[in-house]
């Protein structure tokens, strides 16, 4: 899945977290009655089950983003398995529901890697618009690099916005409110990636 069927609807997408930003941004997105997807890495679930919790009781979609953040095209497939597998114990256990969305690491998924992620029943979460704050969130110009990531809204092409929420991207989380406020001043409409293609 990398983008959103349905004309003018954007999923937003978080990435890299649960931390002690994601209540931040949580309280953002409640604000704005927004629902977005948060594909977590297990090792954060494992710290944070209580984030992670209340996203999911907020009605915010959980996928998968592996256990530790690996480039899965350089492992094995019994490693593969493990990091999903890993994931998906540490999101059972804060939110009894196992995620049927993952999003590859860095978006690294070839045949191989997708066929198994699709036998363990997992769909594949990409994307197609990235505001690269995971490369300028140590840079002074940071969120305005990130807002400029935007200046193209207009085009009216429904997406799969991908951003981070782990310690490193607080910049990214200043930002969601000026996004939000840009979908819509557009007429978009912003759901989960599940939502946006359908699947509820």
């Amino acid at each position: 899945i990398y983008g959103c069927p349905s004309e003018r609807t954007w999923a937003l997408t978080f990435d890299d977290g649960p931390s002690n930003f994601t209540i931040e941004l949580l309280n953002i997105l409640d604000k704005a009655n927004v629902k977005a997807t948060f594909c977590v890495m297990g090792a954060h679930a494992k710290q944070y089950p209580e984030i992670i919790k209340r996203a999911y009781d907020a009605g915010h979609q959980i996928a998968s983003h592996t256990y530790s953040h690996p480039h899965l095209m350089s492992l094995s497939n019994e490693k593969i398995v493990y990091e999903v597998k890993a994931t998906e114990e540490a999101i059972q256990a804060a939110i009894g529901v196992k995620p049927r969305y993952i999003r590859p690491p860095y978006g690294e998924a070839d045949a191989r890697v997708k066929s198994i992620l699709k036998k363990m029943g997992y769909k594949t979460l990409m994307w197609n618009v990235d505001p690269t704050d995971y490369n300028v969130h140590m840079l002074k110009d940071g969120a305005q690099r990130i807002q400029r990531a935007f200046d193209d809204i207009a085009s009216g092409k429904p997406s799969t916005l991908n951003a981070h929420n782990d310690n490193l991207y607080q910049t990214s989380i200043g930002q969601v409110p000026k996004i939000i406020e840009a979908l819509r001043s557009k007429g978009f409409k912003m759901s989960t990636a599940a939502e946006c293609v359908g699947d509820k």
